[in-house]
């Protein structure tokens, strides 16, 4: 009996070794942050600095779970032991992961919706020309498509929370196709508005350039001009270690020419000056 104690003992030790060594790190098909399939596969903005990362971190074996938004998270939550790239904060997610030190920016998410409903919301835009997001869809009469899981920045969220039972919000669950759904379902009539990044619109409108009622974008009212995103990990000794060792490779490499060329994958010079100027700004120390 002891030797078989003896012996389960040593297995499980060396099933706890192995989970230690090894590191999962989340793969989304959700261009241009992840790219997972096609002739651009592992070109993502996320792609492209977790490699680097992973590059850095020899000691561990490094492997991709595929996965979506709602279920990436439910395993953090749950303390599994998994990274994921190009998220962002929010109250609900801060009591569940840790976040590391911002590595992008993106533009704020934008009402999205055909051109000929435009007029319809008029009422609803402030003299900014951004839309009174919780306003116009109480008495607009339009249907609005969201994204369940999703996090919109936090005035999106504070305002989506307090519509959540509204009959003109229709939400979709967090598939692989995030943004891209919504906006096919507005060009089917299905939806009469959806909230997207600016990215996820113009992947679009590249697989369908010519549509018969052109997408517009609109502003929405509360909303920063940028938002950061983070690699988070689950509130764990693991997750803590590993958010370390990661904002400590960020801080070390930021003016490392590879670094800069994988954690500025696919943005033109503009995005990528955008994004170097915000990041600075957010902590001095990236200063070149």
């Amino acid at each position: 009996m002891r030797r078989i104690s003896y012996a389960l003992f040593l297995s499980l030790v060396s099933l706890r070794l192995a989970a230690a060594e090894s590191v999962s790190w989340c793969q989304f098909d959700l261009p241009p942050m992840y790219i997972a399939s096609g002739p651009e596969a592992g070109s993502g903005i996320v792609d492209g600095h977790a490699a680097f990362l992973m590059s850095k971190m020899p000691e561990f074996e490094h492997k991709w779970q595929y996965s979506n938004i709602a279920r990436a998270q439910a395993d953090i939550k749950a303390g599994h032991p998994l990274i994921c790239g190009g998220l962002q904060r929010n109250a609900e997610r801060e009591s569940y992961m840790l976040f590391a030190e911002p590595f992008y920016a993106s533009t704020a998410p934008q009402l999205i919706l055909p051109s000929s409903r435009r007029a319809s919301l008029k009422p609803w835009l402030n003299a900014a020309g951004e839309v009174k997001l919780s306003q116009a869809v109480s008495a607009s009469g339009l249907t609005l498509g969201i994204s369940s899981g999703r996090s919109y920045g936090q005035a999106i969220d504070e305002q989506l929370g307090a519509l959540r039972n509204h009959p003109a919000i229709i939400s979709r669950p967090a598939a692989d196709d995030v943004g891209e759904g919504l906006i096919r379902m507005m060009q089917l009539g299905r939806l009469d508005m959806a909230i997207a990044f600016g990215s996820e619109l113009r992947i679009y409108r590249q697989h369908y350039p010519n549509p018969a009622d052109p997408l517009v974008t609109l502003p929405i009212a509360g909303m920063p001009r940028l938002i950061p995103a983070y690699f988070v990990a689950p509130q764990t000794d693991w997750g803590r270690q590993m958010i370390a060792r990661i904002n400590a490779l960020q801080r070390q490499y930021w003016n490392d020419p590879d670094f800069r060329r994988s954690a500025f994958l696919r943005q033109d010079a503009e995005g990528r000056k955008r994004t170097e100027a915000y990041l600075r700004e957010l902590d001095p120390r990236r200063k070149r």
